[in-house]
């Protein structure tokens, strides 16, 4: 006699529901192993297409920093006494411009390998600043007098700067200025100058520059003036506009797209 109870058990029911689950993972992991295979194949011939080009850039600056001296006191103990000692050192003040303006004008191209393709850009940056020294100087900490306004760097700020094209033009207070690879003295990613800024004392310091590079996949601007703005153009017919800031103003249509931004200081916290 064969009775069939058995396969009416919540045990066997349970069993069966694990086999079917496992039977139906084979087909979803297959999928998911030919997706990541293309996924990766794609980031390597991204990798391949732009090598060399320039990555996604964050550009930022121009900022005037100032070296000034200052005094600084430290505790040690020596000897079970606690001794106090003054020391002169130099210090660094970071100068944001009190407004810039910035046009970038990209001009994307689509490359390709295979069956897949990344898109790179030049970019063309000419703007203006104008830098002037705080009247409440004093209330940071810092005496106007310990100033070395002869020895400023003017730093201009690039997250890739093998994309950076030759001979940027930078011109402050009506000179020429002779650009540097590099962040400056502090190290960083860029290019920067050395700006004489005697005349800020009396009279805001103007700058006017205009650089190239190039880039792929993205172009972010970190605001840091106290009025930021910022037109960007390009023939590019799809663009996407992300970051904590969007445009004041944008057109887009099938031959490209104008987006101008405009950020304050107090937006920045």
């Amino acid at each position: 006699m064969f009775r069939t109870d058995g396969f009416r058990t919540p045990g066997f029911k349970l069993f069966l529901a694990i086999a079917v689950g496992l039977a139906l993972t084979i087909p979803l992991f297959s999928v998911w192993l030919l997706v990541y295979d293309r996924q990766s194949q794609q980031q390597q011939a991204t990798s391949s297409i732009t090598a060399g080009w320039g990555g996604p850039q964050v550009m930022s600056g121009p900022v005037l920093v100032i070296p000034y001296r200052a005094t600084a006191t430290e505790t040690v103990v020596q000897d079970g006494q606690s001794v106090t000692r003054t020391n002169q050192v130099t210090k660094e003040l970071t100068l944001a411009p009190e407004a810039v303006e910035l046009s970038t004008a990209l001009r994307p191209d689509v490359r390709r390998r295979s069956i897949y393709e990344a898109v790179v850009y030049d970019a063309a940056v000419t703007g203006r600043a104008h830098f002037v020294l705080p009247p409440d100087l004093a209330r940071t900490g810092v005496d106007p007098a310990q100033m070395d306004l002869g020895r400023a760097e003017l730093r201009f700020g690039l997250s890739d700067p093998r994309g950076l094209g030759a001979n940027p033009r930078v011109i402050a207070g009506g000179r020429a200025l002779r650009m540097l690879p590099g962040g400056g003295s502090s190290g960083g990613r860029g290019f920067f100058a050395w700006v004489d800024a005697s005349g800020l004392a009396s009279q805001p310091l103007p700058v006017e520059f205009a650089y190239a590079f190039r880039g792929n996949a993205s172009l972010s601007l970190a605001p840091q003036a106290g009025d930021t703005r910022w037109t960007v153009k390009s023939s590019w017919p799809s663009p996407s506009f992300g970051g904590d800031f969007l445009p004041a103003a944008r057109s887009v249509g099938d031959k490209g797209f104008e987006a101008t931004y405009r950020v304050g200081n107090l937006a920045l916290g």
